[in-house]
């Protein structure tokens, strides 16, 4: 290979992108009106040691704080404490996804979309790592696990296919047909069977699209979390021991087979419009954020980390 010719249009796509890259222009947290319709009281407990917790909803304050923090306890809780306490409205748990140890929670909702959504941006926050949601309720109404799931899903999937321009829609983990067109159009640039469906490996590869998953954590944070943080202060709370440390995508890279590497890196530069058809023929890494991409259509040497990508000569 020869001397290194600028790609610029493929160069401007990538950096483009990442530098308009955000959630300003959607709504991920809808409404999020504090509801307090009744009488009814909402308390969560939480225990750190053990990273455990109880809720109880629907009872008049001391009710719901002594039933709350007997389910802590009865969960494994030795120091159980009251970390929320809301009148009405709906509330969430999400929980850090190992290797991460974390929680987060949020009280008083206008709807079940809206605590999840805090739940979990305030979990990611605090454990610098992806989380779930584990419990979604109200005083006389609990999501099924398969509802969280599947919610958490779409609304990281909305999130993901936002920062690469994709139209979503409002992003309020509702798979409506905007959202599944734009899953369709996502999976024909890469490469994947275009049948509009949310799963696991459409996630992986959404995060290989963006540039790693600290990128995703670096816009829940400045995006959903920061702007409403001090409004529902009293309504969000969240507990990680110890966050996990920022890991640039080149180190996610590193920590994989070579054959999820060729493939994560393809999908990196497809979904940035550079002509790649995944997965690579072969990348060789330079530095831990640059790599040198052989792909069925040209060379490229990809800065992971400044996310760039120049065509190489040959």
């Amino acid at each position: 290979m020869a001397g290194l010719l600028a790609l610029s249009k493929a160069s401007r796509t990538v950096t483009r992108a990442y530098a308009r890259a955000g959630f300003a222009a959607i709504i991920f947290v809808s409404l999020l009106l504090f509801s307090m319709p009744a009488q009814a009281t909402t308390a969560i407990y939480y225990s750190a040691p053990e990273n455990t917790y109880g809720w109880c909803a629907g009872y008049a304050s001391g009710k719901a704080r002594d039933c709350a923090k007997r389910n802590c306890v009865n969960t494994g809780g030795k120091a159980c404490k009251l970390a929320l306490e809301c009148r009405g409205g709906w509330s969430a748990v999400a929980s850090a996804q190992r290797p991460a140890v974390g929680l987060g929670a949020s009280c008083g909702m206008n709807d079940p979309s809206s605590a999840r959504q805090m739940a979990l941006a305030s979990c990611i926050e605090a454990s610098n790592a992806l989380c779930w949601t584990v419990s979604t309720f109200s005083g006389n109404s609990t999501s099924s696990a398969q509802s969280n799931r599947a919610f958490d899903e779409v609304w990281f999937s909305q999130a993901l296919l936002s920062m690469r321009k994709y139209s979503v829609g409002n992003a309020d983990g509702n798979i409506g047909a905007r959202t599944r067109v734009a899953i369709k159009k996502f999976q024909t640039t890469i490469g994947m069977p275009a049948n509009g469906e949310v799963g696991d490996e459409l996630l992986g590869r959404l995060f290989d699209a963006v540039g790693g998953r600290q990128q995703f954590i670096r816009i829940i944070k400045r995006d959903v979390l920061e702007p409403r943080k001090k409004r529902f202060a009293r309504q969000i709370f969240a507990h990680a021991p110890s966050p996990l440390p920022e890991k640039s995508f080149g180190q996610e890279l590193v920590e994989r087979t070579q054959e999820q590497r060729l493939l994560a890196l393809a999908t990196f530069l497809a979904a940035a419009g550079i002509p790649c058809t995944p997965p690579a023929y072969d990348a060789l890494q330079e530095e831990e954020n640059l790599w040198v991409v052989d792909c069925d259509e040209d060379y490229y040497e990809v800065d992971t980390l400044a996310k760039t990508a120049r065509k190489v000569g040959q």
